[in-house]
């Protein structure tokens, strides 16, 4: 094989399944692809080494014994390179992106996290959310809460933080969905369920003033950290 196509080989072995596998994971997790910066290199050329080193048996037994003469074995040495180069990456990319989304949900009404997943959200997380709104959420404080936000006019929107509300945490805009939205009198009470309603959809945006948490465990109040 000429020297030529050997490097082309090892440039592409080294950051194309590395850069496949974070543009996957990024756009499942985050909807967006990867930023394209200095980390992102280095996240690729890193999940590139791990790639090879999982498959390092396969390529010995694939490549090494026919790499003088490729011609003679095309369909395995190219069935090798689709799966190191494309189908690896794209499952290890999609698998982590789930993990990550069963780790942190974005469905953070859900409770029943058990000693296993636990145990990951503890591993992983950061030791200090970027902001309170990332702890508020990630705590789970308004899990099955009635949640009220107030606006700078004095008018309030509320409901219940119940199972199918969502919430966006950093780096995404924050912003929440109450599933089971409820009609609100002016002292800021709860009066009862809206009827015939899909929820509520709260931005974070300058005109609330705080979202606060009401129930069985208490009350909490987050704000906004931009007022």
């Amino acid at each position: 094989m000429p020297d030529s196509w050997v490097a082309l080989l090892i440039a592409l072995l080294a950051v194309v399944p590395g850069f496949l596998t974070v543009t996957i994971w990024a756009r499942s997790r985050t909807w967006r692809g990867p930023t394209g910066d200095l980390r992102t290199i280095l996240q690729a050329l890193a999940i590139s080494a791990v790639i090879q080193v999982v498959l390092f048996p396969l390529t010995v037994m694939v490549v090494l014994p026919h790499w003088r003469s490729p011609d003679d074995y095309a369909v395995s040495l190219g069935a090798w390179l689709l799966l190191t180069v494309l189908a690896f990456p794209v499952v290890l990319g999609l698998g982590t992106a789930r993990l990550t989304d069963w780790v942190f949900p974005l469905r953070t009404a859900d409770t029943n996290f058990g000693w296993l997943r636990r145990f990951l959200r503890g591993a992983i997380k950061p030791v200090a959310p970027p902001t309170m709104w990332d702890w508020w959420l990630t705590e789970g404080v308004p899990n099955g809460r009635f949640v009220l936000a107030k606006f700078r006019d004095g008018s309030y929107i509320g409901g219940v933080f119940s199972d199918g509300s969502m919430a966006l945490t950093s780096p995404e805009p924050h912003g929440i969905y109450l599933a089971s939205e409820w009609l609100v009198d002016e002292a800021g009470d709860f009066v009862g369920e809206i009827p015939q309603t899909g929820g509520v959809l709260l931005p974070l945006r300058e005109d609330i003033l705080w979202l606060r948490v009401q129930g069985d465990n208490g009350t909490s109040e987050v704000g906004d950290d931009r007022a």
